[in-house]
């Protein structure tokens, strides 16, 4: 039932109330002891503030709560959300700072390389030369 009241208000645009409804079923999460479903439906809330209310400084401030909670300082997701925004506002070493940190907590080879890629792209925005960048670049291929 939780599941298609979501539905509902994303169809009808109604973010406000789908962030609301996530938030319920979070803080429901987070009271039965399972704080990983928390952190995952905080991430949607993360997400619906940035990616449908344009509201980058909302979103940062969900994924910083995140980082916070109970076991949330290793949750990538929210580090990568971080690092987006960090990127977004030209700020490259806050971009690299949080990208530094989610290096060692990915196991999947896919998202490693792309997070390699991401470094190697922030590295060149912030003025890095070839050499310093290249190896980030050929890491993400491997």
């Amino acid at each position: 039932a939780v599941a298609h009241l979501e539905r509902l208000l994303a169809a009808g645009e109604q973010w406000h109330e789908l962030i609301e409804a996530i938030e319920q079923r979070a803080t429901a999460a987070a009271k039965a002891g399972n704080e990983g479903v928390a952190r995952e439906q905080r991430m949607r809330i993360a997400r619906v503030w940035l990616d449908k209310l344009d509201a980058p400084d909302d979103a940062k401030e969900v994924a910083e709560t995140i980082l916070k909670s109970k076991d949330g300082a290793s949750y990538v997701p929210a580090l990568l959300l971080l690092a987006d925004l960090e990127e977004r506002a030209s700020r490259t070493d806050e971009a690299l700072a949080m990208l530094e940190k989610a290096a060692p907590l990915v196991s999947d080879a896919r998202d490693a390389a792309e997070l390699e890629f991401r470094r190697g792209r922030i590295m060149a925005q912030g003025g890095a030369s070839w050499e310093e960048v290249e190896p980030r670049y050929l890491a993400a291929l491997e």
